[in-house]
């Protein structure tokens, strides 16, 4: 039996199957359904959609932040990708034509400042910064563990929070 929870008016996901994807790990790459999938996959497959890397539901410049970040080689393991990943992957539910890239771009780096002492007001470029950082006192895989819940604390900031998209820890 599906647990499908409602992210937007109308719009539902099937937390099972994202959890399903989450728990085994995230792929690098797109991956294979049935198999390790990226989390924007886990996304499509929890909606009823083939596999695909560009979820409706998720605004666009927000899907290529996520796939960049799932994408990173500072990742151990599958496992520890999804582990790393999962509160963002429910955050991001409902972000298409409603988030202010712009403003979440500006939260995320003062966020980013805060914890990690220095400014950048492109995205991207901030997450490269954050995985090459030294000094930090954190692996790799770390530091992109911190700047997805960066990330997340930057959607909460506009309403998108995991918890609202029925993630339970």
């Amino acid at each position: 039996m599906a647990t499908l929870i409602e992210y937007s008016p109308g719009q539902f996901f099937d937390k099972d199957i994202l959890e399903m994807y989450l728990s085994k790990g995230l792929s690098f790459g797109m991956g294979r359904t049935g198999g390790y999938v990226c989390v924007e996959a886990a996304i499509c497959l929890s909606l009823g959609l083939p596999i695909n890397d560009k979820p409706p539901c998720v605004d666009p410049i927000l899907i290529g932040l996520k796939i960049e970040l799932n994408d990173q080689k500072g990742w151990g393991t599958a496992k520890a990708r999804g582990e790393g990943m999962r509160r963002l992957a429910y955050a991001q539910l409902g972000t298409r034509d409603v988030l202010d890239f712009k403003k979440f771009s500006k939260d995320l780096n003062d966020l980013v400042k805060i914890r990690f002492g220095f400014n950048c007001y492109d995205t991207f470029y901030m997450l490269w910064r954050v995985r090459d950082l030294k000094g930090t006192g954190m692996n790799v895989q770390q530091r992109l563990a911190v700047f997805a819940e960066l990330a997340v604390e930057a959607l909460g900031k506009q309403g998108f929070t995991p918890e609202k998209n029925g993630y339970i820890e």
